[in-house]
C-alpha cells in the first residue's frame, strides 16, 4: 500500500476526473486505483480535506525586525501537530521545516497546506505582525467548533479573503479578527452563525475598519456580543440599525483601555 504521496501534481492527475463529494463514483474509480496504483479512498479524503492558505509577507517589516517572534508568519498551537501544515516559498517544491522567515530572505508568497489531522485552528495567525495579506485557497471542513483568537492581533494585515472558511458548526468566534489594525475591508457575508455561542471582542480594536459585510445575527440571551465592535471608530453604527438598541449597545460598548 502506498501511503503517502508527495507530490499534488501526480494526485491531482490521479482524481481530476473524480467528482468531489461523488462517493459512488469514487468508490469505482478507486478499485481500479488500487489495482493500477494501490492508492486508497481514504489517501483521496486526506488530500482533498487540506486546507490551503496563500500569504503575503510584509517585506518592510520582517526585514526591520531583527526578532523571530515578529517573523512568524503562522501560528502552530500544537507543537505534535507541526508535521501536518506544510510550507512552500514563492511556489518552489521544496517543503520549508519552519513557520518563520530568515531575516535575509525575500519572500513574496507563502503557501501553506494543513492537513486534515489539525483538529483546530484556534490562533492560527495569532499575533502573526509580518504578514499583510491572506487568501484561503481551499476548505472543505466543516468540522471545526472552534475559531477564538484565529487572527488575533495581525496588526499589518490589509487584505483578507475569508470567503471559503466554513462556519457551519462553529461555537466560538471570541477576539477572532480583534486587534486588526490595519484592515479597512472584510466580507465574511459567506459566513453561517447560526450555532455561534460566543462573538464578544469578534472584532475589538480593529481601528481602521470601515466597510464590513455579516449576516445578520440572531442575538438573544444566550450568544455573547459584549464588545464585538468596541473600539471599531471607524464603522458607522447606523448600519446595524436593524437591531435592537440593547443589543447595539452591548455590541459597540466602549471599555476603558
Amino acid at each position: 500500500m502506498i501511503n503517502e504521496i508527495k507530490s499534488d501534481y501526480i494526485l491531482k492527475k490521479i482524481f481530476s476526473y473524480i467528482p468531489q463529494g461523488n462517493l459512488l463514483k469514487l468508490i469505482y474509480y478507486n478499485k481500479i486505483l488500487k489495482r493500477k496504483l494501490n492508492i486508497s479512498i481514504n489517501l483521496y479524503i486526506r488530500y482533498s480535506n487540506q486546507i490551503v492558505i496563500d500569504i503575503i509577507p510584509d517585506k518592510e517589516y520582517y526585514f526591520l525586525n531583527y526578532d523571530r517572534k515578529e517573523r512568524i508568519f503562522i501560528y502552530i498551537l500544537d507543537e505534535k501537530n507541526k508535521s501536518y501544515f506544510h510550507i512552500y516559498f514563492d511556489e518552489k517544491s521544496e517543503e520549508i521545516k519552519r513557520n518563520f522567515l530568515e531575516i535575509t530572505e525575500d519572500v513574496s508568497k507563502i503557501r501553506v497546506k494543513i492537513d486534515m489531522e489539525v483538529d483546530s485552528l484556534v490562533k492560527l495567525f495569532y499575533e502573526c505582525h509580518c504578514i499583510k495579506e491572506i487568501k484561503f485557497i481551499k476548505f472543505n471542513r466543516t468540522d471545526f467548533s472552534d475559531y477564538n483568537c484565529m487572527f488575533y492581533n495581525c496588526i499589518n494585515l490589509i487584505n483578507l479573503d475569508a470567503s471559503k472558511i466554513k462556519t457551519n458548526n462553529v461555537k466560538k468566534m471570541f477576539s477572532m479578527f480583534s486587534h486588526c489594525s490595519s484592515l479597512k475591508i472584510l466580507d465574511l457575508s459567506s459566513f453561517i452563525t447560526k450555532n455561534v455561542e460566543d462573538m464578544s471582542f469578534m472584532f475589538f480594536k480593529c481601528s481602521s475598519l470601515n466597510k464590513l459585510k455579516i449576516p445578520y445575527i440572531k442575538t438573544n440571551p444566550n450568544i455573547n456580543i459584549n464588545f464585538i465592535f468596541s473600539k471599531c471608530n471607524s464603522l458607522n453604527i447606523s448600519d446595524f440599525q436593524s437591531y435592537k438598541k440593547d443589543d447595539i449597545d452591548r455590541m459597540f460598548k466602549e471599555l476603558n483601555y
